[in-house]
């Protein structure tokens, strides 16, 4: 069987007054339908982030820089950009141990957000981890910049932890 994604093409219906919003509400009512059917809140942000960055044809999103404009999934519902960034990890046994609590402590979570409102998302702890992907964290805020400019920070601080010659967790998963 070929792992080719699945395309889907939406479009309008002939003689739809507005084309764009025939369209549009397509796509959103396919979004919905496919967050209720994962059933797993921990993976909406990946779903909603990787559907948007790989839409294409006349109904692209913004892109810059690794983010995406979209709608959010959480309330209340309004475009976002978002940038999703891959947590390292290792699976033992069957489960994912990821590698990034160090991000999410409340010291900090101030820093990489600095004076942006950008809210950073951790999905790969304990609760949040999201049972169909590997652990993430998703960056977003209402201005491309900061969200890109935060996103680096987090980006900066993985790479850096990993690098040091104190990060235990690579030692022992990796070798």
């Amino acid at each position: 069987r070929d792992n080719a994604p699945m395309i889907i093409n939406i479009q309008s219906k002939r003689g739809a007054q507005k084309p764009f919003d025939n369209v549009k509400m397509a796509n959103n009512l396919i979004e919905r339908s496919l967050l209720e059917y994962i059933d797993d809140k921990n993976s909406e942000g990946r779903l909603v982030y990787e559907l948007a960055m790989n839409a294409k044809g006349s109904f692209r999103y913004r892109k810059a820089r690794g983010a995406v404009q979209q709608i959010s999934h959480i309330a209340p519902h309004r475009p976002v950009w978002m940038r999703l960034l891959e947590i390292p990890s290792s699976k033992l046994d069957g489960e994912f141990i990821p590698h990034a609590k160090h991000l999410l402590s409340s010291n900090m979570l101030q820093w990489i957000k600095g004076a942006s409102a950008c809210s950073v998302k951790g999905y790969c702890f304990g609760h949040s981890l999201p049972r169909l992907s590997g652990p993430y964290i998703l960056v977003f805020g209402i201005d491309q910049d900061d969200v890109s400019e935060v996103a680096d920070r987090v980006a900066d601080q993985i790479r850096n932890h990993e690098q040091g010659s104190h990060c235990q967790f690579l030692k022992e998963t990796r070798g």
